[in-house]
């Protein structure tokens, strides 16, 4: 499995950087990438075999309570299918990327300790857009210090080989700035590019409901930075608002159809509820700021 997982990773990394090895360019920093990604997979791989992370459910409330709320959700999609999952209240208990994630990947795998091996396998692909991000910004060696210090964060260690919303929400969220900063750069306002953009958010606002707002922020931030340029300028021109228009459009057609459902069922207009408890119980002097104090609370879902 161990070998499995790193081939997957240089694999990955080594087919990404196959147009500069057909060019016969493959410099030092190209190497330092497959070095980063196999390194941080085999220390990721290392840390999940000496922790003490359970590969049994009913272990899982023991080190991360969170890992218990979401594998129950997922062991609920499991049993009764994803059309009971959708109708049920349970399905706001949390964002549904992550139970449904976790969900297709058990349904292949059938043990929990795969499921770990695969989440950080995912971490490291999220790696490579973390220095892809980083040459498109800055430059190489940049971003190949960007892509170093984030394989060997510590906090990045700690959550990759976990069943939490972390390792979907990284890979999604980056693999959206990437596809944005690239369809920026691109004359035409709607392209595949910025269709996939919005939809990639989307999804990574079903694993952490946090972003629920950012595509409108982004959108706002630009359409009055250039209306103001153009003000300045006497005469209006918007290059990247219409860009980001066309992300938003692409992020509701994901995002919006969840939030309609949860109102028309649940009388709830969000993708899930479990945050604003988590928000609310945290900011309780008698949590001590503790996130998530679920335990010992008696709060009322949907």
């Amino acid at each position: 499995k161990a070998a499995l997982g790193l081939l997957s990773c240089l694999l990955a990394a080594a087919a990404y950087f196959g147009f500069t090895l057909r060019r016969g360019s493959l410099g030092w920093i190209e190497c330092g990438v497959l070095l980063v990604t196999g390194s941080a997979f085999l220390l990721r791989l290392s840390y999940l075999n000496h922790s003490s992370l359970p590969s049994d459910y009913r272990l899982l409330p023991t080190v991360w309570t969170d890992e218990h709320t979401y594998f129950t959700v997922t062991r609920f999609l499991l049993e009764n299918g994803l059309p009971t999952y959708l109708l049920d209240p349970i399905s706001m208990r949390s964002a549904p990327g992550t139970p449904v994630y976790l969900y297709i990947l058990y349904s292949i795998f059938g043990n929990l300790y795969d499921l770990r091996v695969c989440s950080i396998v995912l971490v490291c692909l999220s790696l490579l857009l973390v220095y892809r991000i980083g040459c498109l910004q800055f430059d190489k060696k940049t971003a190949l210090l960007a892509m170093a210090a984030c394989a060997f964060f510590s906090e990045t260690i700690k959550y990759s080989p976990t069943l939490l919303t972390e390792p979907p929400f990284f890979f999604l969220f980056l693999a959206g700035v990437y596809l944005s900063l690239l369809a920026l750069r691109e004359k035409r306002a709607v392209s595949v590019k910025t269709v996939l953009a919005g939809i990639l958010f989307a999804l990574a606002t079903m694993t952490r409901s946090i972003l629920l707002l950012y595509p409108f922020a982004l959108l706002f931030f630009f359409a009055a930075w250039e209306g103001y340029a153009s003000y300045r300028a006497g005469k209006m021109e918007f290059t990247y608002s219409p860009k980001i228009l066309v992300i938003v459009v692409s992020f509701l057609l994901v995002a919006a159809p969840v939030c309609l459902k949860n109102q028309l069922l649940f009388e709830r207009f969000t993708i899930a509820t479990g945050g604003g408890v988590a928000l609310y119980l945290g900011s309780r002097a008698d949590t001590e700021g503790d996130e998530p104090p679920y335990r010992g609370k008696a709060y009322i879902m949907p």
